[in-house]
């Protein structure tokens, strides 16, 4: 079809873009306090989210596709939806992983796939899980999910469902204290709301990171205070906190924590034999990654364990390829697996289908724009791919980057889980297996390019963004108080937080920052102009003066450039 041609044309031009191939390992140690990787990586590629394709950027894209004169050829031949994968299939597709991880400079990636619904392609790790060592990476070493998690908090609210212990339309209220301030959503969330990102807040993501002393049970008191982005129901904005209480409904339901459920109603089950939630027991594990940081230049270092506990059902699963091969199948195979239902064939196409659009202005048509109607279903996304339903959803953590693709109508999926920071080996890699797998001439002749290409449109963005934020600086101003003593003190936001001001001279020009996202030590933070000041070269914070005491009364903060400032009060 003329669409296809398009995309295929558009995205082969792309790939020409740009070059950059990283390699090396050099581990030495990086503390995540100290440079809190978590809080930068909620504002990264993966979680920005990042910026869509410009109509600049298909312009240049369209020249050079006028230049190059590319072939537009859609052949294919037959998939592997009921037919033995052939041995050089199979190898092209560990022979691209290989190549993958290297040119990413991954240091470990293992890839699970599933074909004909319940078959085991291939369940194999690449690379090391411990570069200091040179222990390998295994189809068998844990590895966080991350996002990959909220699939399996929508199964396990869907098997609830099954049992007749709660509904989809149920009021959320009705289980669990909960308070909005949008009055119509505290009175109507329900289930749905939660799992499908339409409750109408957004990330609010710095509530939580970091913050080891929180419990859930606190995390959901703070929604009251959380503003809203958008109307009850009227927009998709993705938000990990509504996972979460979604995670711990089931626990109230079912009188149980989530390791307890999720072991009973889906690990074991599903034969899901190393897969968990407690952090301990990852830690304990003699064969898991070690979670890695590039600097841009190809040399790697290791990084702390997020304990997600707290967020369990938005992130907060560790495990291998081999077990998610089983969690494929049963997804493929509509809840069944060796001939037991887990799950109600219903609840699986409800959460494969689309219950909130996804505008074409969201950044996941940045990383997919050869996707087509991409919507979100209950813990997967969901949307088209050269004819092909397909499903899937990625995950990123300090040091971990995960995928996982399904195409149920044609019982194929993938699993791709790495320990490094950012990486769309993990997108590159599935990518390229599905077209195999599906039995489709490759979209692109090199994904790896492709989404290379991806990437420097991407840092050009963030590397302009920086340049005009540099400009608009007013150079030569002064804080509005002579004295640091005005801004020193405690400022308070019910939902955020506390943050701490202090001064090590008397002058306004040398504060520094405690507070929990940041370090558990004073931080300083550059005077920008006026009254505003720069946190980790990243954040603006904006000191408000009372304008009938003339005293600083409250801060502002910009922790997210899609909401308002964060207003603290001084106490």
């Amino acid at each position: 079809p003329a669409y296809e041609i398009v995309m295929r044309l558009l995205c082969l031009l792309l790939c020409l873009c740009y070059v950059l191939v990283c390699h090396g390992h050099t581990p030495s140690y990086v503390p995540r306090r100290d440079l809190s990787f978590l809080a930068r990586s909620l504002l990264s590629s993966r979680y920005g989210p990042p910026r869509p394709l410009s109509r600049e950027d298909v312009a240049k894209i369209h020249n050079l596709m006028i230049m190059e004169g590319t072939s537009s050829s859609s052949s294919s031949s037959s998939s592997f939806t009921n037919k033995n994968v052939d041995p050089v299939t199979l190898n092209s597709i560990r022979n691209f992983t290989s190549l993958s991880r290297s040119f990413w400079g991954v240091p470990g990636l293992s890839l699970s796939l599933v074909v004909q619904g319940t078959k085991v392609l291939l369940s194999e790790g690449f690379g090391y899980r411990n570069v200091t060592n040179n222990a390998p990476m295994l189809a068998s070493t844990l590895v966080p999910l991350a996002s990959c998690s909220k699939a399996f908090t929508s199964t396990l609210t869907a098997i609830t469902v099954d049992a007749n212990m709660m509904g989809w339309n149920d009021h959320v209220s009705n289980y669990i204290p909960f308070g909005m301030v949008d009055p119509i959503a505290q009175a109507q969330l329900n289930p749905l709301d939660m799992l499908s990102h339409r409750t109408g807040l957004p990330r609010h993501d710095f509530v939580w990171a970091n913050n080891d002393d929180l419990t859930i049970n606190q995390l959901i008191r703070k929604i009251q205070y959380l503003d809203p982005f958008a109307e009850f129901r009227a927009q998709y904005r993705y938000n990990n906190i509504m996972f979460a209480a979604a995670g711990h409904v089931i626990e109230v339901i079912r009188d149980d924590v989530i390791d307890n459920i999720g072991q009973k109603l889906i690990f074991g089950p599903l034969n899901m034999k190393s897969t968990q939630y407690t952090l301990s027991l990852l830690l304990n594990s003699t064969n898991k990654v070690v979670p890695y940081f590039a600097d841009g230049s190809g040399k790697v270092y290791p990084l702390w364990y997020d304990d997600v506990y707290m967020i369990a059902g938005a992130g907060g699963i560790h495990s291998n390829a081999d077990d998610m091969a089983q969690w494929m199948i049963m997804q493929l195979n509509g809840g069944m697996y060796n001939s037991v239902r887990i799950v109600s064939q219903a609840n699986i196409n409800l959460m494969h289908s689309t219950q909130t659009p996804i505008p074409e202005t969201d950044g996941i048509y940045f990383f997919f724009p050869f996707m087509e109607v991409i919507g979100y279903g209950l813990g997967w996304l969901v949307a088209s791919y050269r004819g092909h339903k397909v499903v899937f959803h990625d995950g990123a953590l300090d040091g971990i980057s995960t995928f996982v693709m399904l195409f149920p109508d044609d019982g194929i999926g993938a699993t791709v889980l790495t320990n490094l920071q950012e990486t769309k080996a993990i997108y590159a890699t599935t990518m390229y297996a599905m077209d195999a797998l599906l039995g489709l001439t490759p979209l692109v002749p090199d994904w790896n390019l492709y989404y290379q290409s991806i990437q420097k449109i991407q840092d050009e963005a963030n590397s302009a963004a920086i340049k005009q934020r540099d400009a608009n600086r007013k150079l030569g101003t002064s804080p509005s108080h002579s004295s640091s003593s005005q801004y020193v003190g405690q400022y308070v936001h019910p939902a955020y937080g506390t943050i701490k001001i202090d001064a090590t001279t008397s002058s306004p020009f040398n504060l520094t920052i405690t507070y929990y996202l940041i370090s558990s030590d004073p931080t300083p933070i550059q005077q920008w102009h006026y009254d505003t000041y720069l946190i980790l070269d990243s954040w603006f914070l904006t000191f408000i003066t009372d304008q009938y005491s003339g005293n600083v009364a409250a801060m502002a903060v910009q922790w997210d450039g899609s909401i308002p400032d964060i207003v603290y009060t001084k106490i």
